[in-house]
């Protein structure tokens, strides 16, 4: 009877820590996140401290959630792979479509993105604003690595297997200005919110017009790797951004870098 009570005291008491340490394993909430060097998204102040809309936004879910995070700066196409293998954790404004599903969670949305065609000033007339004028168009334009635009726009590269060739793809977003400035390109695709940032902070911007065809609008998410963000963190994000959506705090954050 000793020996058997001996054994039941061991498996109650192994028990026990193996409960406390997935307990414990389960509270510990500390993210690698990827962000660009792109104002107004992420940007440097002079103490070297991150600030803009993605790393306000993501502290803000974050904070709320109890965790801890690094920021980590890298090229969108590498940290779409890292986050589907499992070595990133957290990417910011990412569009859902069914491929990244079967990789990443999505919590959210984050915001609404708009994206717009943003060429040198006086370079197309009229302005484009139907997709029937995409079918003639045969400009070389910037479009960032990676990047999805949804349906409509892979339809228009089909129609117009000369503006498909013409693409110039990129990793980094902060050298378009400069590409246009040298003719290497005549355009690119961005966010109006970024347009309007930079023509504020830049007086370089005042060389390109965007035209008013939408060329996607649809919501971006948070976006966690399945492979590193188990079911119950998942859960914890998810409940912190129910909470954080029933106040306006990441609308202001989106406010306070575009004035609108």
């Amino acid at each position: 009877m000793v020996c058997c009570y001996r054994w039941f005291v061991y498996i109650v008491f192994a028990m026990g820590l193996s409960l406390s340490f997935s307990l414990s394993a389960a509270a510990v909430c500390e993210l690698k996140v990827r962000i660009p060097n792109f104002e107004p998204l992420a940007m440097r102040d002079d103490q070297g401290n991150w600030h803009g809309i993605d790393v306000d936004q993501a502290k803000a879910l974050l904070d709320q959630a109890g965790c801890r995070y690094r920021f980590i700066e890298m090229p969108f196409a590498r940290g779409i792979h890292k986050l589907q293998r499992g070595e990133l954790d957290m990417m910011l404004e990412i569009s859902k479509n069914p491929e990244r599903q079967k990789t990443l969670h999505f919590v959210g949305p984050q915001r609404l993105e708009t994206t717009h065609l943003i060429l040198k000033k006086g370079l197309v007339k009229p302005p484009i604003t139907g997709w029937q004028q995409l079918k003639t168009l045969d400009l070389a334009l910037l479009i960032q690595r990676g990047a999805y635009l949804g349906e409509r726009f892979e339809q228009a590269l089909i129609e117009n297997p000369q503006l498909k060739k013409r693409l110039v793809f990129l990793g980094e977003s902060g050298f378009r200005i400069d590409l246009i400035k040298k003719g290497r390109v005549d355009g690119f695709f961005a966010e109006k919110l970024y347009l309007q940032y930079r023509l504020r902070s830049n007086p370089d911007y005042a060389m390109v017009e965007l035209h008013p065809l939408v060329i996607s609008s649809a919501p971006v998410y948070f976006a966690f790797s399945k492979i590193s963000v188990n079911e119950a963190l998942l859960n914890r994000l998810t409940t912190a951004y129910q909470q954080l959506a029933k106040t306006a705090k990441l609308k202001q954050i989106e406010a306070q870098y575009t004035g609108i």
